[in-house]
């Protein structure tokens, strides 16, 4: 087991924003487990504003220039691609990226696999969300999962606890933008769930909406003690439900720490260079 590295700061600290403008969404020293929530809109009617975190335009670009209708002429797998559990299709599409061009490692969870975006066009426009979204946040990042909900797509709880991000064992960093798409339904708008591994305390679930633009993250050891999911899960029955109706990408910053170097089954007899560049080979 590698030892856990101490997290100093959590987002609010380092972010460049006054830290009354981040919400504690989860906050348990004891487990040292955190997690924070911005809205896009620093008003309660989501109207534009001086001092929004990000324009109306821009959100509306980023989620248009992602959008998997953008790039049906790619070969398959070179943007997004399917997502699967016990060998059933899902509603929702994924998508996969590491910053560090140096960096091979492809992403995998359950069934589904994701292999790197090849797309010029996306892998651009996913620099460019990222420079805008670390000016916010702070910190760094190398990677970025991406996830289409089409109406009524949602995903099941789990935890980020892969592999590359060797969230048991240390803690770590994600956090979370949703853009989400305009219908009559309301828009893309999610309920984001959370609740607690421990079977004492699953039923302590905690809720919250999020809309177009807004900011979530999850910090410490979140994925060693919490789950999280975004409803209806993976369930196909809520196609006329009013709080899935929209679309929504959501795109998740995370940190490899583990790169695929083809020790365990995970890595799927992978290897990435950086894996023996950081073993000092």
């Amino acid at each position: 087991m590698l030892p856990s590295l101490f997290m100093l700061l959590l987002t609010p600290q380092i972010s460049p924003l006054d830290e009354s403008r981040w919400s504690s969404f989860i906050h348990n020293d004891e487990l040292k487990s955190y997690s924070y929530f911005l809205p896009t809109h620093n008003n309660d009617r989501g109207e534009e504003a001086d001092d929004n975190i990000f324009t109306s335009e821009q959100l509306d670009d980023w989620f248009q220039t992602l959008h998997p209708s953008q790039y049906v002429n790619e070969s398959k797998g070179h943007a997004w691609t399917g997502a699967s559990y016990k060998g059933a299709t899902l509603l929702r599409q994924t998508a996969w990226f590491t910053l560090d061009s140096a960096c091979t490692c492809e992403y995998g969870y359950s069934d589904t696999w994701q292999p790197q975006i090849k797309s010029e066009k996306m892998s651009q426009v996913l620099r460019d969300i990222t420079a805008s979204v670390v000016e916010v946040v702070g910190g760094d990042f190398n990677s970025v999962n991406l996830n289409y909900y089409p109406r009524g797509g949602g995903v099941g709880s789990h935890a980020d606890d892969e592999f590359l991000f060797d969230g048991l064992n240390r803690e770590t960093r994600i956090v979370s933008l949703s853009l989400c798409g305009k219908s009559a339904g309301g828009g893309g708008t999610r309920k984001f769930e959370v609740k607690r591994k421990d079977k004492n305390h699953s039923n302590e679930k905690k809720e919250i909406l999020l809309k177009h633009g807004d900011l979530m993250t999850m910090e410490g050891l979140f994925q060693k003690y919490y789950l999280h999911s975004v409803w209806p899960g993976d369930s196909k029955s809520h196609l006329e439900n009013p709080l899935c109706q929209g679309e929504r990408i959501n795109l998740t910053w995370r940190t490899v720490v583990r790169h695929l170097d083809g020790s365990v089954a995970e890595c799927r007899g992978l290897t990435c260079p950086l894996s023996k560049r950081l073993q000092g080979e």
